[in-house]
């Protein structure tokens, strides 16, 4: 049976805009994510996916509950403490990617590994070409600046450089995000194979379905609570659409076409548009309102 790798104990998190305001980013999630498990954590923009992925990866701390890794609760730790963890335990893989800008893509890879101690310049740069390679960046693109290089191209030296060290855990928060459909594939093949061949454990926080074909378990968060199963108002459009919220915002976009409409008329009749464009933009705003008004 697998061991828990890392887990989440009644985890909130609570952040102080003023004396007055707060926002709760996470509200009571409890997690357990076994050893080698590839999971997937899914939501809406502000759910709390990457406030929560932050607190695993030890980024940040929680306000409340307990953070534990491999078995050590490791809440309470100081800084030092827990920038041996990220550098020795945790592979982090951002949507923006965040290389270091002056370095090559071969030097970025390079890095940590140098920063680890355990390698010599040599053994270092061996490595890095070599992880490189099975990702996929061309060898041609080794030695270029991060600004040189495609979004693909990026992600690929960001992925060799957070399983460098050879990390337990690898976090990657919208790693598809930046990424063109190819790009994407790509990348969840190289995850899907790196957790296969060399079983770190991985949580992936994304907005991207696609995301969740290579997942082991796929989990849903919506207002800070973390779901098993989707929740009904993550996922039946058609239910929200009968909503009152839809009547409103039909209402709203109604009249937005009747300022589209009348502003159309004034450059018309100024003589700021042709007759050839006035007709194509009074018949697109026409098309749109017969689907507000559609019941």
């Amino acid at each position: 049976m697998s061991k828990v790798a890392l887990k989440l104990e009644n985890v909130h998190k609570i952040y102080r805009v003023t004396k007055e305001i707060s926002v709760h980013a996470l509200r009571g999630v409890n997690l357990e994510v076994k050893e080698e498990e590839i999971i997937v954590l899914m939501g809406p923009s502000g759910s709390g996916k990457s406030t929560l992925l932050q607190i695993v990866g030890t980024l940040d701390k929680p306000t409340k509950g307990r953070v534990i890794i491999g078995g050590i609760d490791v809440t309470d730790w100081n800084e030092k403490r827990l920038a041996y963890v990220r550098r020795e335990k945790i592979g982090f893989v951002f949507q923006f990617f965040n290389l270091l800008t002056n370095l090559t893509a071969e030097e970025n890879v390079m890095f940590p590994l140098l920063l680890s101690g355990k390698y010599n310049d040599e053994e270092a740069r061996k490595k890095a070409r070599l992880i490189l390679s099975i990702v996929g960046l061309p060898e041609d693109r080794w030695r270029n600046i991060p600004r040189k290089l495609s979004g693909g191209q990026q992600q690929m030296v960001a992925i060799a450089r957070a399983v460098a060290n050879n990390p337990t855990y690898i976090l990657a928060d919208e790693p598809t995000g930046n990424l063109d459909v190819d790009s994407s594939t790509r990348f969840l093949e190289v995850v899907s194979w790196l957790n296969y061949i060399a079983g770190q454990t991985m949580i992936i926080v994304t907005h991207n379905p696609e995301v969740s074909r290579i997942a082991h378990r796929v989990l849903y968060i919506r207002d800070g609570i973390l779901y098993q199963k989707a929740p009904k108002r993550f996922i039946n459009v058609k239910a929200v659409r009968r909503t009152g919220e839809e009547k409103r915002r039909k209402e709203l976009y109604k009249r937005l076409l009747d300022v589209e409409i009348s502003s159309l008329r004034r450059r018309y009749t100024i003589g700021l548009i042709d007759t050839e464009e006035f007709q194509e933009r009074k018949e697109e705003i026409e098309n749109q309102m017969e689907k507000v008004m559609e019941k």
